[in-house]
């Protein structure tokens, strides 16, 4: 790993809370390593790091869930 940051660091470039960024470390979407209690994140995984969107894709904006009624 080359430079590393703090949970919350990391959360401040992402926007996100330092809790989401231990979720993301644990889910192995962003790499760090455990020092005690504490993770040191690697800044290389924040940088590269793209959000999953939102919601269900399949059924976004503009596209209507079939019913029972359209058979």
């Amino acid at each position: 790993m080359g430079e590393e940051i703090t949970t919350t660091a990391a959360a401040e470039l992402l926007g996100v809370t330092p809790r989401r960024v231990r979720q993301y470390i644990e889910g192995g979407r962003l790499k760090a390593r455990k020092i005690g209690r504490d993770y040191l994140v690697d800044a290389g995984s924040v940088a590269a790091f793209r959000p999953r969107p939102i919601g269900n894709p399949q059924f976004g904006r503009g596209f209507r869930r079939p019913s029972a009624d359209d058979s």
